[in-house]
């Protein structure tokens, strides 16, 4: 009996050995895990977060430099200020390239209307003569200068069997 006794007492001792094991080591370590399983979830939606900012923000900086190109292109076809150095310049190359010279060429401050919408100009004009050809290329050249320009006034007239006078006025535009 005493051995069935003795059995019994380890059996219980052991059941709340086990027990106590459970409930004082194995029950927090679970809690723990439930509780750092959350914490993964949240740090991993962070992160899904954090990615997207991130990539939101790299497209803005690729935008913020497209911005840049794009203004300091503006600013080449219609500058802030009226210097027009580089305008004369391209007309007496494409004079030059056409074996033309331009008589009279003279650049004056535009008059203004007084209406507040209307851009600010300066207006220049200018003479010359020369082949079919070479007036043709010198007007279309005109157009695609890289400065915002108009041509106002283009006269033709023939100076003699392969020769046309060509005057030209026009605007070049500036300002904010």
């Amino acid at each position: 009996m005493f051995k069935i006794k003795n059995i019994t007492i380890q059996i219980i001792i052991l059941l709340v050995s086990i027990t106590s094991v459970l409930l004082f080591f194995i029950k927090p370590t679970i809690n723990e895990i439930k509780s750092s399983k959350h914490s993964l979830k949240q740090k991993q939606t962070d992160l899904i977060n954090s990615t997207e900012k991130y990539e939101a923000l790299k497209k803005a900086s690729k935008n913020e430099v497209s911005i840049a190109q794009i203004e300091t292109k503006i600013l080449g076809l219609y500058p802030d200020d009226k210097d027009i150095s580089n305008f004369i310049i391209n007309l007496e190359k494409l004079a030059k390239n056409e074996n033309l010279t331009f008589n009279n060429l003279s650049i004056s401050e535009a008059k203004s209307s007084g209406k507040k919408a209307e851009a600010s100009s300066v207006q220049f004009d200018f003479n010359t003569s020369g082949s079919y050809q070479q007036i043709n290329n010198i007007v279309k050249k005109l157009e695609q200068f890289a400065r915002v320009n108009t041509i106002n006034n283009l006269n033709l007239s023939i100076k003699g069997e392969n020769d046309i006078n060509l005057k030209v006025t026009g605007h070049i535009y500036y300002g904010k």
